[in-house]
């Protein structure tokens, strides 16, 4: 009927626009990568990367990442992959509309925690974990700070549950045969403050 004809036009149109504007987010996502691979080497004199030849492309990756600087650690891990990571970030950071979408252009995705005043964690971190492993599904790698704060020291906290849960929960979803990776990164600073 001429109806259905409508929507299933309707739909094709939809998935057009959002095809469209997925492309549009990658291109500022890879912009902002190229920029920045020009402005860091103004402020680190040396920068130095090891093992980018272990990680695996074609398949699902969470980078479990040390935090010892609250703003570039995530940065320097993503300078160097060709796919687009999704870092989780702490949510009290979430605030405002306009906020809301830049940061969702940039890939950042929320994680809520106790010591950011947020309740009931276990259910709001739900839809998170949730749309974690659907990137995992879809062979997108995720970033996340397991130590789940920052310290400008060269010291390890002890790690919270969110890496094995959220790779835990991408497997047992998929039969335990999405073949994820669970990549530990080391970013160390020789001086936090210069």
């Amino acid at each position: 009927s001429y109806l259905t004809l409508l929507f299933l036009n309707f739909v094709s149109e939809t998935q057009k626009l959002t095809t469209f504007l997925s492309q549009i987010i990658f291109m500022v996502y890879k912009l902002i990568q190229y920029l920045l691979r020009l402005y860091l080497p103004v402020f680190f004199k040396k920068m130095e990367f090891r093992g980018l030849d272990n990680i695996p492309q074609d398949k699902p990756v969470i980078f479990a990442v040390n935090h010892q600087n609250a703003f570039l650690d995530g940065i320097l891990v993503a300078l160097k992959q060709r796919r687009p990571v999704f870092f989780l970030t702490r949510s009290d950071v979430f605030k405002g509309r306009g906020i809301v979408k830049i940061f969702k252009i940039l890939n950042l995705v929320p994680i809520f925690r106790a010591q950011d005043g947020t309740s009931d964690i276990k259910t709001k971190n739900y839809e998170t974990f949730k749309y974690c492993v659907r990137e995992l599904e879809e062979r997108k790698p995720v970033l996340i700070f397991p130590e789940g704060e920052s310290e400008p020291i060269h010291h390890l906290f002890d790690l919270k549950k969110g890496v094995a849960r959220i790779a835990f929960e991408a497997e047992a979803k998929n039969n335990f045969k999405l073949g994820l990776h669970v990549v530990p990164v080391v970013v160390n600073y020789e001086n936090h403050f210069k």
